[in-house]
């Protein structure tokens, strides 16, 4: 029902004289409207980036302003931490058996051309952090293009401040622990299949994490790697 008010008025208004640049015309003010209709982001997605910005600040904390490039998981990047030698994918999950979805074969995917490591940022209801206090903390710390850069980046991740109300939820840091993804780590990955399947575009699977040796995130992680 979203979408079809704009496919005709896409229908009505393009201009057959020069379809291209007409189209991408629409499709901007369209894309400009439905960001300013955007709801509230959901529990899962705020608990998602609570993480997320917990290993951020972490980060920059550690490597400097300039790191906050290597943030891509509001980009829909596989790995939630991207740069040149080495990838980062975050999971934050609860107190008790973490049971993290993993939301692709590539996830997870080791290479020989960088290091790879899953992160769990476990997480309980309390006092300490809450979804605005981290934003909040960045903000604080990033200035100039870094600050402009984290304010796209966390729209594109869905938070507007227009929205803050709907993010009081707070809670206590438990833990980071970490582990070293390897070809010889047993996680299901696209290296693990014997023949390409054509037919299948996507696979998302629960990862059993009791059964991988997770260990405590040191203190100069983010600077080790």
């Amino acid at each position: 029902a979203r979408v079809a008010p704009f496919v005709s008025d896409l229908c009505q208004r393009v201009d057959p004289e020069d379809p291209a640049d007409s189209c991408m015309q629409i499709i901007d003010e369209w894309s400009e409207l439905w960001s300013r209709v955007r709801g509230p982001m959901g529990l899962e997605s705020q608990r998602g980036l609570v993480g997320e910005l917990i290993c951020l600040g972490d980060m920059v904390g550690e490597l400097g302003n300039a790191s906050l490039s290597n943030w891509e998981g509001p980009n829909r990047s596989p790995q939630d931490f991207v740069c040149e030698g080495w990838r980062v994918e975050v999971k934050t999950v609860g107190t008790r058996v973490a049971r993290p979805r993993i939301s692709s074969f590539d996830q997870l995917l080791p290479s020989d051309d960088h290091s790879l490591h899953l992160l769990l940022v476990s997480i309980k209801n309390g006092t300490e952090i809450s979804l605005n206090g981290l934003v909040d903390d960045c903000r604080g710390v990033l200035t100039g293009k870094e600050r402009q850069d984290f304010e796209h980046l966390i729209h594109k991740a869905g938070y507007y401040d227009k929205h803050r109300e709907h993010y009081a939820r707070t809670y206590d840091l438990v833990g980071i622990s970490y582990l070293e993804i390897t070809n010889d780590t047993r996680v299901l990955n696209r290296n693990m299949l014997s023949t390409d399947i054509p037919s299948i575009e996507n696979v998302e699977w629960v990862l059993r994490t009791e059964e991988l040796p997770f260990e405590d995130l040191p203190v100069d992680f983010w600077s080790s790697l």
